[in-house]
């Protein structure tokens, strides 16, 4: 009876280590999505000014914001969005489902969220791995590799499936559940 105890405590403290680090490094993804927000509209509004005041835009700049920053905002938030409750939701029906079905329905649902970033970052890191294998560059003026903005996109997918695994087969409740979209 003790010795089972003990191994419970261990496996409780071997998941609650593992939450902690995907808590970390979910957080880590999210300050990089907020960073690079704030260096595209520092980009964009920079080569606006270059652009229009003297005539001389900031090469490759809208091929960097669209390859990089935009791929990091996008994908690198979506496991905290979601963690956060923020996704949108369409919640016209749910005042007609009974109670006790919300939540087989909601796992249900999550499930086919599973399968779907299942099947993006499958894809995501397969052509991570093709465009490091071929060192596949961008056909800009600067000419950078696109593998990195793949593994991003591939990254902000896996995240998000742990997140949805997470959420799916465990008692899982968002931290802000009052507001509806």
């Amino acid at each position: 009876m003790y010795h089972e105890g003990m191994r419970r405590d261990s496996f409780e403290r071997f998941v609650g280590f593992i939450n902690v680090a995907f808590a970390r490094i979910e957080m880590c993804c999210f300050g990089i999505s907020v960073f690079a927000l704030s260096m595209m509209m520092f980009l964009v509004a920079f080569d606006v000014m270059m652009r229009y005041g003297l005539g001389n835009p900031i090469p490759g700049a809208q091929e960097v914001t669209e390859d990089y920053l935009m791929v990091a905002l996008v994908f690198l938030a979506l496991s905290y969005t979601f963690k956060k409750g923020q996704f949108v939701r369409v919640t016209a029906f749910l005042k007609y489902i009974p109670n006790c079905a919300k939540k087989p329905i909601n796992v249900i649902l999550n499930l086919g969220g599973l399968l779907f970033m299942f099947c993006l970052a499958y894809s995501g890191g397969k052509t991570f791995i093709r465009a490091m294998r071929l060192g596949e560059f961008s056909v800009s003026v600067l000419r950078y590799p696109l593998a990195p903005a793949y593994f991003l996109a591939f990254l902000g997918c896996a995240l998000l499936l742990i997140r949805l695994f997470i959420s799916s087969f465990r008692n899982y409740e968002f931290e802000s559940t009052d507001q509806q979209v």
